[in-house]
């Protein structure tokens, strides 16, 4: 029995490992086997125009489907029979992925564009080279190879929709739909497709047999890594493809959308416990090894504000430093922690602390809690992490 108004997946979200192309491969193959009747397409669009969405749109865009999409000119003529002005996409360069969206008023004048689909011809007028809020577009119906639970879309690789739509990106107005056959829906199963920061997620998919609101994704996110390049904001080494990783959404720095921070998992528990909490807390049933040590060391980082700060200790090479709780010099040769602070992306230095001073600064007595900080990412052999953590409980010289 068709599923309608499907609720948002509740499972945390594991994106596939698989790189774009070769997902595209596969989809594409699908198409190729795939033979779908009128019917399919007709049961489609009578889904869409009961819609609330398409009843209160007066200014929509869509497209022209081909061979594997849904066709939607049935679409197309209900929105011009509705009084609906109407934009449809005119390619100006296929590789760069660069097209325009044209205002529409009679389907008679579309002709053969250069991707083998119907387009307006391209002397037609209004035209815009990316969607603006000022132009106020209600809904816009999307192609693509795929789409999956959380709204991702892959498509086929130049990124004309990602261009389209990249000012609108973070914006709830043009409500975003994806229009495809119901096995291109989740085609990898539970793996989620793979995506980056530019891409441009959906609110909606609709297929033959369901609408789906598209769970939201979590601000923050746990998912294998889809490459080695990002490294860790913690530890600054490299994440192994594979390995999963911690992404930290934040609007970006540079004012352009949201920007992903990366960690290894043990970084983020360590240094960024608020946002890492925040996905614990979303996803208890997300298993990985060391979720229960980690949650210990997101606990004591919110109970303790200061401890994410803590770093490393060393032995003062210098004694000109200062302790930054007690104000004095820290004496050459004696134990001294390094302090760090997480500011616009990346962790800032604040200068150093008695062992000593510890326990006061950070409100926190836990011996075997500043073992395991101390030891993430040093190179203290043990015998160097006892003498450093016994220097917790003694009185600066």
């Amino acid at each position: 029995m068709p599923i309608d108004d499907a609720p948002p997946a509740s499972t945390p979200p594991q994106r596939s490992t698989l790189d774009k192309d070769a997902v595209r491969t596969r989809l594409r193959e699908r198409r190729q086997r795939l033979t779908p009747g009128a019917q399919r397409s007709e049961a489609l669009v009578a889904r869409l125009i009961e819609r609330p969405q398409w009843r209160e749109a007066s200014n929509i865009a869509a497209f022209v489907g081909i061979a594997g999409e849904p066709a939607t000119d049935a679409v197309l003529r209900a929105a011009l029979q509705d009084g609906k002005t109407l934009w449809l996409p005119r390619v100006l360069d296929a590789k760069a992925g660069l097209t325009q969206l044209v205002q529409v008023a009679d389907l008679e004048t579309l002709v053969d564009g250069s991707l083998g689909l119907r387009e307006p011809p391209s002397d037609a007028e209004p035209a815009v080279d990316r969607v603006t809020p000022s132009m106020a577009l209600d809904l816009i119906l999307v192609p693509g190879l795929g789409f999956d639970r959380t709204g991702c879309r892959l498509g086929h690789g130049p990124g004309h929709y990602d261009r389209l739509l990249a000012d609108v990106r973070e914006l709830d107005a043009p409500y975003r739909v994806g229009l495809c056959f119901s096995e291109f829906l989740d085609p990898l199963g539970e793996a989620l497709l793979p995506t980056e920061d530019h891409d441009v997620p959906m609110h909606a998919v609709l297929t033959d047999t369901q609408w789906l609101h598209c769970a939201p994704l979590p601000p923050h996110v746990i998912e294998p890594a889809s490459s080695a390049r990002a490294k860790c904001r913690g530890c600054g080494v490299k994440i192994e493809r594979g390995a999963l990783r911690f992404g930290e959404r934040v609007d970006s720095p540079y004012g352009d959308g949201l920007a992903t921070f990366w960690f290894h998992l043990t970084c983020a528990a360590l240094r960024r416990p608020e946002p890492f909490d925040a996905v614990l807390s979303a996803y208890p049933e997300l298993v990985f090894d060391n979720r229960t040590a980690l949650a210990v060391h997101v606990a004591q980082g919110l109970a303790h504000h200061r401890l994410p700060r803590l770093t490393r200790a060393m032995l003062d090479p210098s004694g000109r430093a200062r302790c930054r709780h007690c104000h004095e010099q820290i004496s050459r040769g004696t134990w001294r922690l390094s302090l760090t602070i997480w500011q616009d992306g990346r962790f800032e230095a604040m200068g150093f602390l008695h062992a000593a001073c510890a326990q006061t600064y950070f409100e926190c007595s836990d011996p075997g809690e500043f073992r395991a900080r101390i030891a993430h990412g040093s190179e203290l052999d043990d015998d160097a992490l006892d003498q450093a953590v016994a220097a917790l409980a003694t009185a600066p010289t």
